[in-house]
C-alpha cells in the first residue's frame, strides 16, 4: 500500500510542532509494516524538494501554503487549495497512493479536492479543534459562553487575535473568519472519514455536527526511548519541567503562584520552563526579580533536545487551562519515565490515570496542583512507581508501529 500523507511543515525542518511529530512518527511505524509513505508538504531551504529518507518519501511541493496562512480572505484560501490539489494530482501519477491522509487543518481543503479528483479516499487526522473553531483553540477563558455547538462566534475571533494586530483590524475580518470557517467546514465534510486523537475530539465534533459512524479514535503516536539518559532519582526532587507555548491558556501564568507556594516548603526546588510565546518576556522578568538562578528559560528547541529536557527532569507540570486535544508533551514525558502533574480538562484525563501515572486536579486548583507536586517531591519510590507506570502505559497505547497498524485497519475499511 502506498498513503499519501499530507502536512502543512515539514517534519524535517528547523521548526515543527506535535502535529508533525506524530506525522513522521506514524510513517515511520508505517514503514516497519511494510507501506509506503509519501510526505506531501511545504518546501525547505535545507532540504531537497524530494528525498527518500528510510523509506519514507518526501516531496515539498506546497509554495502555496505560505500565502495560504496570511489570512487572506476564503476565495484565496480555495484557490490556494485548489493549485495544491492539483500538485497533489502530479505526485498520485507518479507513485499511484491510494489513501490520502491529511495531517492538518492547512492541507485539509487541498486534500478534499484532490480526492474528488483522483478518486481516492480521504482521512482527515483530527488532532485539535479546527472544524469547531477556526483557530482550533476553543477559547473558553476567554468567553465563557463559547460552546461546541456555536455556530461560530466573531467575538472570539476578535479577542483571540495576535497582540500586534489592532482590535479594529481584527473586529474588520472577522466576517471573513466567518464565512471561511463556514465553506471549510462543508467542504471538509466530504471527506471519506476522520480519525479524531482522543474520544473528546470525537464527542465534539459529534455534537457539532459530524457523524459518528465517519469518525474513529486513534491516539497520536509516542516514541519511547530506551536509550535516555536519565538523572539520578534523589530522594528529594530537584527538577521541574514545563514545555509548551508560553500563553495564558496553555497555563504558564499558574506557574508563578505554583512556584511561590513550592518554594516556601522547597526552596531548592529548579524549574525548566521549554517554549516561547506571548508570556515569555513577561515571565522572564518576574522570575528575575524572585528566583532568577532557579528558572532557566531554553526558548523553542529541537525535538531532539526536548528528550534530553525530559531525562534531566525529575516532574513535569502542564497546567493547561483550556480543553486539550490529547496532551502530546504529557505522553511523551510519561514516555521517558516521568511522573506527570496537570489539570483535568479536554483529552487529558484520557492520556493520565489519575494516581497511577500522575495527578490530576481541577482547573484553577492551584492549591490541590502545588499538593501534588510537594507529594512527588518528597516521595521518591512514587515517583519511580508513577514514572514506570507511565512509560508502561506509553508502550502499550501509543507506539507508533500499533498506531500506524490502527490506521491502517481504517485504511483497509474504507478502500
Amino acid at each position: 500500500m502506498k498513503v499519501a500523507l499530507l502536512t502543512a511543515y515539514d517534519p524535517l525542518g528547523s521548526k515543527f510542532g506535535g502535529s508533525e511529530i506524530s506525522t513522521l512518527l506514524l510513517a515511520k511505524g508505517m514503514v516497519s509494516l511494510g507501506v509506503e509513505p509519501h510526505i506531501l508538504t511545504i518546501p525547505s531551504h535545507s532540504r531537497k524538494a524530494s528525498e527518500n529518507i528510510h523509506g519514507i518519501h518526501f516531496h515539498r511541493i506546497f509554495t502555496e501554503l505560505k500565502a495560504f496562512r496570511l489570512k487572506g480572505a476564503p476565495v484565496s484560501v480555495i484557490l490556494c487549495s485548489k493549485i495544491m490539489a492539483k500538485k497533489i494530482h502530479s505526485i498520485y501519477l507518479k507513485t499511484g497512493f491510494t489513501v490520502i491522509d491529511c495531517q492538518n487543518r492547512d492541507t485539509s481543503i487541498s486534500g478534499v479536492f484532490a480526492s474528488q479528483r483522483l478518486k481516492v479516499p480521504c482521512i482527515l487526522h483530527i488532532r485539535d479543534f479546527w472544524p469547531v473553531c477556526l483557530k482550533g483553540d476553543l477559547y473558553p477563558t476567554l468567553d465563557e459562553k463559547c460552546t461546541p455547538n456555536s455556530t461560530y462566534c466573531i467575538r472570539c475571533y476578535a479577542l483571540s487575535g495576535d497582540a500586534e494586530n489592532s482590535y479594529l483590524i481584527r473586529a474588520a475580518w472577522s466576517p471573513f473568519a466567518y464565512v471561511h470557517r463556514i465553506l471549510r467546514k462543508q467542504i471538509i465534510q466530504r471527506a471519506t472519514h476522520f480519525i479524531a486523537v482522543s474520544q473528546f475530539v470525537k464527542d465534539i465534533l459529534v455534537k457539532s455536527g459530524f457523524s459518528k459512524d465517519t469518525i474513529s479514535v486513534v491516539p497520536n503516536p509516542v516514541e519511547t526511548l530506551n536509550d535516555a539518559k536519565t538523572r539520578k532519582n534523589h530522594s528529594l526532587a530537584k527538577r521541574l519541567l514545563y514545555i509548551g507555548v508560553l500563553r495564558e491558556d496553555k497555563g504558564a501564568l499558574d506557574l508563578l503562584p505554583l512556584m511561590n507556594r513550592l518554594w516556601k516548603f522547597f526552596p531548592h526546588l529548579n524549574l525548566t520552563i521549554v517554549g516561547s510565546g506571548p508570556l515569555e518576556h513577561f515571565l522572564k522578568r518576574y522570575f528575575s526579580r524572585t528566583k532568577p538562578r532557579q528558572v532557566r528559560f531554553t526558548g523553542w528547541l529541537p525535538y531532539s533536545q526536548v528528550n534530553k529536557e525530559y531525562a534531566q527532569a525529575d516532574i513535569v507540570v502542564l497546567p493547561f487551562r483550556r480543553p486539550e486535544a490529547f496532551g502530546r508533551v504529557l505522553a511523551e514525558a510519561m514516555a521517558a519515565g516521568k511522573p506527570v502533574v496537570s489539570y483535568k480538562v479536554g483529552g487529558v484525563a484520557e492520556v493520565v490515570q489519575d494516581r497511577v501515572t500522575g495527578f490530576l486536579v481541577d482547573k484553577g486548583d492551584i492549591n490541590g496542583l502545588c499538593d501534588a507536586v510537594k507529594r512527588l517531591v518528597v516521595d521518591k519510590s512514587l515517583r519511580r512507581r508513577m514514572g514506570e507506570a507511565g512509560r508502561q502505559a506509553c508502550l502499550k497505547k501509543y507506539d507508533p508501529i500499533q498506531i500506524a497498524k490502527q490506521t491502517l485497519k481504517i485504511y483497509d475499511k474504507i478502500l
